[in-house]
C-alpha cells in the first residue's frame, strides 16, 4: 500500500465512520430489552431509524399565569448542600476493629 493510499484511508475513515449512524434517533422504551430480551432494571434506549418514528409536532402553548407562579425561580431550586462533619473517632474505632480482626485471621491461617 502506498504512502498516498495509506494517508487517504486514515483521513476518509472518520468521515465514513461518521455516516454508520445517519438517520438514527435514540429512543427510550420499556419494551425491547437487550440480553435476550429479558427483563432488566428500568428503561432502556433503542436506536430506531427516524424515518419510522411518528411525525413530531410543534406544540407552542403559552404559558399562563398560574403555571408561571407554580415553576419556582432557578436560584431557589439549587441549593449546596450542608457540609458533613467527619466523624473522626468512630472511622479510628472501626479501623482499630478492623486490623485487630485481620491479625486474628492471619495469625488462624498460619496455625493451620
Amino acid at each position: 500500500m502506498s504512502y498516498r493510499s495509506l494517508r487517504f484511508a486514515v483521513l476518509a475513515a472518520p468521515f465514513l465512520l461518521a455516516a454508520c449512524g445517519e438517520g438514527y434517533e435514540m429512543v427510550k422504551t420499556d419494551e425491547i430489552f437487550p440480553y435476550g430480551n429479558q427483563r432488566t432494571a428500568g428503561s432502556t434506549y433503542a436506536y430506531v431509524l427516524a424515518s419510522l418514528l411518528p411525525e413530531r409536532e410543534l406544540n407552542l402553548s403559552p404559558i399562563s399565569e398560574a403555571q408561571a407562579a407554580e415553576e419556582p425561580p432557578a436560584e431557589a431550586v439549587i441549593q449546596p448542600a450542608p457540609a458533613k462533619e467527619p466523624e473522626l473517632e468512630e472511622t479510628k474505632d472501626i479501623l482499630e476493629e478492623l486490623d485487630n480482626d485481620m491479625e486474628q485471621v492471619f495469625e488462624e491461617s498460619q496455625r493451620k
